[in-house]
């Protein structure tokens, strides 16, 4: 079957363009952060080589960026970066973390890393706006600072309970093992009947006392579940009309693009062809900045071409296996 010819951009029609420019969008929002973590890593560089003293004069005559925006990428290679760097530079360390936006990765940064790509998917970081995400978080860190507040609250009444009820066997105790006073008959019936009524009063008191504070926590864990879903059934737009009309409008947005981007594709090949050029682009201005380089740092040069020569190795034999399969 032939293969649909490989279109120019001056001969593409309106809804090939839209479709050309939707993949483009969403490939360098793919690429965003793997960027912003590469000028990361080299800022960091700068700033350990330049020291405090010279670093706003440094940003100033090297870069483009405030002292501000130099920190928020230092902060996203720490981050996101892995420890290694190479000649190529460093790597994001969270393999389901590269396609989320910038100002949701510096946002992700406030949840500790091990539990950063599992938040992360819970709160759908790839796909909100970053109000939305910032709003999850604070609502999620208010929860559990409540959940957390409630059971120690009932831990430290459980805890005086348990004391009110020790000191209360104690004075029983006293009470029974209490000497005859002086010139005084010792009643061994009133004591006996004394003592058992202050032991059952206190242990009666005790008891209740326990009982409500486990009523409590139980209706606070309730509420904090009920509360936690609440929320969950919100952020879905259950029993609420809006969010459903909403939703079905996106739907309906979404698959009229589909619909744009199938059109514009032609089975695929419309893709596949930006792709390659743009990895050819890409790899020729990469050739370009080697080959100038040779003559002020020939060995880094060098270091280059043997990386390229490589990548274009791999690649050969990725076309091979594709061919062959």
């Amino acid at each position: 079957m032939n293969e649909p010819a490989v279109r120019e951009v001056a001969d593409m029609t309106p809804a090939e363009l839209g479709g050309e420019i939707r993949l483009l969008t969403q490939q360098a929002r793919r690429m965003a952060l793997s960027y912003a973590i590469q000028i990361g890593y080299r800022l960091k560089a700068a700033h350990e080589k330049v020291g405090p003293h010279g670093w706003a004069e440094w940003l100033k005559k090297e870069t483009e960026f405030s002292a501000a925006a130099a920190s928020r990428f230092e902060k996203l290679y720490e981050g996101y970066g892995t420890e290694q760097g190479s000649l190529f530079g460093v790597e994001n360390k969270f393999p389901t973390l590269k396609n989320i936006s910038v100002s949701n990765a510096l946002r992700l940064l406030a949840v500790p890393e091990d539990e950063r790509e599992e938040v992360a998917a819970e709160l759908d970081a790839e796909h909100v706006s970053a109000r939305d995400l910032e709003k999850a978080l604070r609502e999620r860190d208010e929860a559990r600072a409540e959940t957390e507040a409630v059971r120690e609250d009932a831990k430290r009444a459980a805890e005086d309970a348990d004391r009110k009820l020790t000191d209360a066997q104690k004075r029983v105790r006293e009470l029974e093992s209490r000497p005859v006073e002086v010139a005084v008959e010792r009643d061994e019936e009133a004591i006996s009947k004394a003592a058992a009524a202050a032991k059952k009063e206190a242990e009666t008191a005790a008891q209740k006392e326990i009982s409500d504070l486990k009523k409590k926590l139980k209706e606070a864990e309730k509420s904090a579940k009920t509360a936690e879903e609440e929320r969950d059934l919100a952020k879905k737009g259950a029993g609420d009309i809006e969010p459903l009309k909403e939703a079905a409008k996106k739907a309906e947005a979404e698959a009229e693009a589909l619909r744009k981007k199938l059109a514009a594709a032609e089975t695929g090949a419309g893709e596949a062809a930006l792709l390659a050029r743009m990895a050819q682009e890409n790899f020729a201005a990469a050739m370009d900045r080697i080959e100038r380089m040779k003559d002020s740092n020939s060995a880094t040069a060098e270091k280059l071409l043997t990386g390229m020569e490589r990548i274009a190795q791999a690649l050969l034999e990725r076309i091979k296996e594709a061919k062959d399969a």
